[in-house]
């Protein structure tokens, strides 16, 4: 080495950047993320203010991934004239975390309500005369998941190690369809009307039963209100085109005679001959 180079102040450059956007220089509010730094030849490398530097992006979402910038690195003696030498990089890269109802993320607009789906099925019946009978509720849940980047406050998809999946976009996964079971006619009623909202009349049956639908997440809520009117207990007579009770018919007894008196009732075969016997004697 002669004497001039060294003499000579060697430059050496840090740079701190993002891996989760085209490994560009991180650009933070308020936060310098390149540093240069002067020195003899083979005297140590120092940068000010990284370490804080580094901190503070920690709490903004960052992670820190690697750095090729030596424990103990010393500047070289190659002149800097044209181009600096010794160009060192920090990568960070965004940490992530999972989503769901019960560990929603409000400061970036998901919270709980936004993961969360609660829809139902009512089914309010009444009668012609506008009594209103016990109503049908029935509920399907659903939770919504997914990952959000703790620097953008976007969806992403992950890595196994919990990284940003780049090349995928992120969304919120929700369950799995689910069946709202059938609901039974009430007995002994036939339907006059139904009137519907965000569900088809055609999923109620002629008896009154509304028929088992499956829905998913993005479901409305549906309401069902059935009006009913009771079913006659009466029976139609055939013959004389009139409407009778119900009666009971008891087998008639065709061993016996019922009184001393003449009247016969109803008698079994024997019964005539011995009559007609008697009266020709």
């Amino acid at each position: 080495m002669n004497d001039e180079v060294k003499h000579q102040l060697q430059k050496a450059r840090l740079e701190i950047a993002d891996q989760d956007n085209g490994m560009k220089q991180i650009n933070e509010n308020g936060l310098m993320t390149a540093f240069t730094a002067q020195g003899l030849p083979r005297s140590t490398i120092e940068f000010s203010n990284v370490n804080q530097v580094l901190q503070e992006l920690k709490k903004r979402g960052y992670i820190f991934v690697s750095s090729n910038l030596p424990d103990e690195a010393t500047f070289d003696d190659i002149s800097d004239d044209i181009f600096t030498s010794q160009n060192y990089q920090i990568v960070m890269r965004h940490a992530t975390r999972p989503i769901n109802p019960d560990s929603p993320a409000p400061e970036f607009g998901y919270d709980k309500q936004a993961l969360y789906r609660d829809i139902t099925r009512s089914v309010t019946y009444f009668s012609e005369e506008g009594i209103e009978f016990a109503p049908v509720v029935q509920h399907a849940y659903f939770d919504g998941s997914g990952y959000i980047d703790e620097v953008t406050g976007e969806l992403v998809a992950t890595n196994l190690d919990g990284s940003v999946n780049t090349k995928k976009e992120g969304e919120i996964h929700w369950s799995p369809m689910q069946l709202l079971p059938e609901i039974p006619a009430l007995t002994g009623y036939k339907i006059v009307a139904v009137d519907s909202k965000n569900e088809s009349k055609t999923d109620v049956l002629p008896d009154g039963t509304v028929r088992a639908i499956s829905i998913d997440h993005s479901a409305k809520d549906m309401w069902l209100t059935i009006t009913l009117t009771a079913q006659s207990k009466t029976t139609f007579n055939m013959e004389k085109g009139q409407k009778s009770q119900n009666f009971k018919v008891e087998k008639p007894n065709t061993a016996s005679i019922s009184s001393a008196e003449g009247d016969l009732g109803i008698i079994g075969l024997s019964g005539i001959k011995n009559i007609i016997n008697s009266n020709n004697s």
